[in-house]
This record gives structure tokens, sequence and C-alpha cells, in this order.
């Protein structure tokens, strides 16, 4: 059963950075390609992003274990303490991350998900990236696995 209340305050969340765009000028659909590609996590696993689509893999060396698998929507800015924001200087853009995780795999066994999540990813150069999971109220460091 989903979890109503998490889906309803993602909304509201979506709903007002949506407004705060509009009233900025900025579009709030972005194409998702600075977020391609696979993402070391260290000890949290690797989060892999495609187009649309996301994998967090619970360990980075066992892409066959377990994982949280759906889709997303990445929204340019995010909300803070003193209110929205699109970046933190020229080179660290932030976007809100619109979760729908839909399937997980525990155990080497699928199973269908139905929940919302929201990660609020700060760019620090090209391939590093500072996630706030706002679900668990956690913080990840990602770099760009093939990077240079």
């Amino acid at each position: 059963m989903p979890d109503t209340s998490t889906q309803a305050s993602l909304l509201a969340y979506q709903i007002g950075l949506r407004s705060w765009l509009d009233s900025q000028g900025v579009a709030a659909q972005v194409e998702s390609i600075a977020l391609q590609g696979r993402w070391d996590l260290g000890e949290t696993g690797l989060l892999e992003f495609t187009e649309r689509t996301f994998t967090w893999y619970r360990y980075a060396t066992d892409l066959d274990g377990d994982a949280y698998q759906g889709s997303f929507t990445l929204t340019p800015g995010a909300l803070t303490n003193s209110g929205f924001i699109l970046d933190h200087g020229e080179d660290a853009p932030i976007y809100s991350v619109f979760l729908h995780y839909t399937n997980d795999r525990v155990g080497g066994s699928d199973h269908d998900a139905d929940r919302w999540g929201l990660f609020t990813v700060e760019f620090s150069g090209p391939d590093e990236v500072y996630i706030r999971n706002h679900t668990t109220n956690s913080h990840l460091h990602g770099v760009r696995m093939g990077s240079d």
C-alpha cells in the first residue's frame, strides 16, 4: 500500500518548487544528462541513472544483488532553510530528484514497490555529487564511475 502522506508532502514540495521556478522564469523540466551514469556511493552502494530510470544497488560490487529500482523526474533547484535556490555558485547546480520506486530486489527475489522519495543533488564539478536523501534524512557522497 503506498504511503500517501509521503506522496502528498512530495507533491506539495514539487508544486512549490515549480511555482517558484515559474516566478523566476526557469524551465521546470531539464534533461537528465548531467545525472546519467553510475555513481559510486562508497559503503552505501552505487546509483545508476539512465534517461528516466534509476537503480540503487546495495553493493557496488554486486549488481545482481539487492537493489531498488524505479523512475525519476529531475527538476532544477531545491528548498533550503532560506528558501528555494538554484545553486551554490556557478559550478554547483542543485537539483531535486523525485523518485518513484517500482521494484525492490531483495535476497534474489524481485518485489513490486510503490513508494516515493526525494533526493536533493548538488554537483561539485561534473563528476562529484552530494546527495541528501529526504526520506531517511541522510547524506551521501557520489563520484561518477569511469571518470578520469
